[in-house]
């Protein structure tokens, strides 16, 4: 059997694990990294993994991305020829 493993985009990865296992019922623990962190059950099975956003290079979170897209459309509005 395959599993799929959750993925949360998150700002702050410490507190929000420490959020999770407190949820869950888990004992507390430590991320393995202060940008990812695993949550496992008893048998090390990953319940949920958290990522913070913008690490490694990936997509801001949606409220900075809506507003950099508002701002990228502006400046492609304002376009203008400079040379002929």
């Amino acid at each position: 059997m395959k599993r799929t493993w959750t993925i949360i985009g998150v700002a702050d990865v410490p507190h929000s694990f420490s959020w999770y296992l407190y949820l869950l019922g888990l004992p507390k623990a430590e991320p393995a990294h202060d940008y990812f962190g695993q949550i496992l059950d008893a048998d090390g099975t990953v319940l949920l993994c958290l990522h913070r956003w913008g690490a490694h290079e990936h997509p801001e979170p949606p409220r900075v991305w809506w507003r950099l897209q508002l701002l990228r459309e502006w400046s492609h509005e304002q376009v203008q020829q400079v040379f002929p």
